[in-house]
């Protein structure tokens, strides 16, 4: 089993990590670069034979989450190349495109918490993870007597390192990990409390809601799909 991260070991989001063997070529994720936070949105360049033009060459491509910088180059991708995600996923991106007046993105399969897809030589599963977005996975992927986790994004969670224990099996271990590293950086044991949960987020908001009821208007930003903080 082979490894590449064609994008996202400089960069926060753009994820885009091929795993495969001699017979089966995978993605997972296929994310377009972030926006600049000062400048207007751009297109996104990025190209790879195979994928975004050529004949297909790969056999399937698997979405973590519904985050733009995971998914966002779903419109460029060949067509013949199947994708699978979450089946609240497939939902969220269908209402996305039709609040934006863009084509539905042509996803074939949705697939469930712990359920392994055996996909010829690769046994993939999704476990659930906690993110900003609902319905999010990371995914073990198994080939060749090797164990690989990508985690996409995800909050710390005890609940998916179990599901990942479960399903590796008793005396088995990752022999690889690609992980996220938004928020792994020298002096983040100095930070300890500027990060905290969604339980903390919303004692804080209840707080602010009562102590301004019938004043008038509360205005709460987040993101429009982060149903679960909504």
């Amino acid at each position: 089993m082979y490894v590449t991260v064609h994008r996202g070991t400089q960069q926060i989001g753009g994820n885009l990590v091929e795993i495969g063997t001699a017979h089966t070529r995978l993605l997972f994720d296929a994310g377009a670069n972030l926006p600049p936070l000062d400048g207007p949105k751009t297109e996104d360049p990025f190209a790879l034979e195979g994928l975004t033009f050529g004949e297909p060459a790969f056999d399937w491509v698997f979405l973590s989450h519904h985050h733009n910088d995971h998914c966002g180059l779903l419109g460029k991708l060949l067509p013949g190349i199947p994708v699978f995600a979450g089946e609240e996923t497939m939902r969220i991106l269908n209402v996305i495109a039709d609040f934006t007046n863009q084509p539905r993105p042509e996803i074939h399969f949705g697939f469930r918490d712990g359920q392994p897809v055996q996909l010829d030589d690769v046994r993939g599963t999704p476990i659930g993870v906690e993110h900003s977005a609902r319905d999010a996975y990371m995914f073990l992927v198994q080939a060749e007597g090797q164990n690989v986790l990508y985690t996409g994004d995800f909050r710390t969670s005890e609940k998916a390192l179990a599901a990942v224990r479960e399903r590796l099996g008793e005396g088995e271990q990752l022999d690889l990990l690609i992980t996220e590293g938004t928020n792994i950086r020298p002096g983040k044991q100095e930070m300890t409390g500027k990060f905290q949960g969604e339980a903390w987020i919303e004692h804080r908001l209840t707080g602010r809601l009562r102590v301004h009821q019938g004043q008038g208007t509360v205005f709460v930003l987040c993101s429009s799909a982060n149903e679960d903080r909504i």
